[in-house]
């Protein structure tokens, strides 16, 4: 029978081992997270398909383009906002209500909300930002094509109380 110490630095021994293996093959490993991200076109139809399905079905590309705007603009905000949900909606609301040139509808409030919690819940870990967004209809369906853009490090919305961060 082995003594206790010697069975404790035989098992510190392997562990350190196993470890040592670990981290040489994380090192050769690429870096998955690129490869995996899916295109940005897939994941914005994925967080405006709620929308698209609450439309009415002869709803024409055309006429889908501008909630399709307005949700490009709350992705980007959310994005810009780190996540901060109300000062995101906030942002965008004054953004349409300043376009209409009258205050933002309640059920157009609760869109964008909506979208905004869809944002940071579901898609908290993609940082691009929404460039461009194309409508095709494809019969029944409806295909959205997003061109996507990384974001720069100091690009963050911040509220007239918040204190400002240096970034």
């Amino acid at each position: 029978m082995q003594s206790t110490q010697t069975q404790m630095r035989r098992r510190e021994r392997k562990r350190l081992k196993r470890e040592e293996k670990r981290r040489s093959h994380a090192a050769s490993a690429p870096h998955c997270a690129s490869l995996t991200r899916p295109d940005l076109s897939d994941s914005f139809h994925e967080f405006v398909r709620p929308l698209i399905k609450r439309l009415p079905p002869d709803y024409s590309g055309d006429r889908l383009k501008r909630p399709l705007v307005i949700a490009a603009a709350v992705w980007n905000a959310v994005v810009a906002a780190e996540g901060d949900i109300v000062l995101a909606a906030a942002f965008v609301e004054g953004m349409v209500s300043e376009g209409q040139q009258k205050p933002v509808l309640p059920t157009l409030r609760a869109v964008i909300q909506a979208l905004a919690v869809g944002k940071a819940t579901y898609f908290c870990d993609d940082h691009r930002i929404v460039m461009g967004v194309e409508v095709h209809r494809e019969g029944a369906d409806v295909r959205v094509v997003a061109r996507a853009m990384t974001p720069p490090t100091n690009t963050v919305i911040r509220g007239e109380d918040s204190p400002g961060r240096n970034v």
